[in-house]
């Protein structure tokens, strides 16, 4: 029996592969506002794991279903990695007589090669990651207990993730404008066992926990959606002039911020945007179903925009004179919607649809 799809789900997924679409390639000027609009695109992968944790550790646990999950993730993973490759040597006009016998094997286990931009691909190699220690990560989520569990180990995460990264901050500002010693906090990560991904990891357990109270119970909360655009609008500013402070509120590195995805603002934006949507549903059903396909191909968009935007780049300079915040939406609606056309149709096709 298919599960019932959540709309606010779909609403949220489309969303938030927009965000990627609109933030990778940019083909954004150097403006303010064109600045400005780019950061709110951070909140989309921590909104992708936030609905795969509320989809996941919200439903009942089989572990041979699991396996099987991760298995396809991990063959569509590896079938995708090839595509790009091959993709991308001949975009570049480059060939596989470039590459020796150990690079190939290298990116075959989720390397990479020399001259062949795959970054992207650490977004599945997280999820992956996750769906690893998924089990425990559902036992907890199941306890009796959980509610204390959750928030202490959520805790934990915050402080050695968000946490570090916000003194961090502070003492850069310190000793720019006060003058006083730089000091760094960043040792203490040593103490968070799942490095990096820890970040994800948090993301993941509060969509379910928040999905669970806010949708699933139903639990009421005056001024609920009002506190979530707040959060929107106060994280997306704070990030911005974070951003600022730190490379310019103008010129061409845009959306370029390190430890992005660390940052207690942009926590404070992916956490309002998710809680916005909480409960929304579609009033008419063909705007339903035009949602719900781009969110059921919403991977073949993210594997796919990767390889549209290397081929976009062969223009190069002929667009450098119309770049603007809405040929940036153009060129990401242009990306989503071809994703989209390509994933319906391979899901026609037995035997693959469940590689997209």
């Amino acid at each position: 029996m298919a599960r019932e799809r959540v709309d606010y789900f779909d609403m949220l997924k489309v969303s938030a592969m927009f965000f990627v679409c609109y933030l990778h390639f940019d083909l954004l000027n150097d403006g303010l506002m064109n600045n400005f609009s780019i950061m709110i695109c951070t909140a989309g992968v921590p909104v992708f794991f936030m609905v795969n944790g509320a989809l996941l550790l919200n439903a009942p646990f089989d572990m041979k279903k699991h396996m099987k999950r991760v298995g396809w993730v991990t063959l569509s993973y590896f079938l995708w990695r090839i595509i790009t490759l091959v993709g991308l040597i001949f975009i570049l006009n480059k060939s596989f007589g470039d590459f020796n016998t150990v690079d190939l094997l290298q990116y075959a286990i989720g390397g990479t090669v020399e001259g062949i931009s795959t970054g992207h691909f650490w977004f599945m190699n997280t999820l992956l990651a996750i769906y690893i220690i998924f089990p425990l990560l559902k036992i907890c989520f199941d306890h009796p207990k959980a509610k204390v569990i959750l928030t202490v180990f959520c805790m934990i995460l915050f402080v050695l993730r968000y946490g570090v990264m916000l003194f961090n901050v502070f003492s850069q500002i310190l000793n720019c404008y006060a003058g006083l010693p730089l000091f760094s906090f960043s040792s203490l990560g040593s103490y968070n066992i799942f490095g990096y991904n820890g970040t994800f990891v948090l993301y993941f357990i509060l969509g379910a926990i928040l999905h669970k109270y806010f949708y699933i119970e139903q639990i009421k909360k005056r001024y609920f959606k009002m506190i979530s655009v707040a959060a929107v609008i106060i994280g997306w500013i704070l990030f911005f002039l974070e951003k600022a402070f730190e490379t310019g509120a103008t010129g061409p590195q845009h959306g370029v911020i390190d430890d992005g995805y660390t940052r207690v603002s942009s926590f404070i934006m992916s956490i309002g945007f998710f809680c916005l949507f909480i409960g929304v549903k579609f009033r008419y059903k063909i705007i339903q179903k035009i949602v719900s396909a781009i969110s059921q191909s919403t991977l073949c968009i993210y594997y796919l925009h990767w390889l549209m935007g290397f081929v976009m780049l062969h223009l190069g300079s002929a667009l450098d004179p119309f770049k603007s915040i809405w040929l940036n939406i153009l060129k990401a609606l242009v990306m989503v919607m071809v994703g989209t056309l390509v994933g319906v149709v391979l899901r026609l096709i037995p035997g693959v649809k469940k590689l997209v």
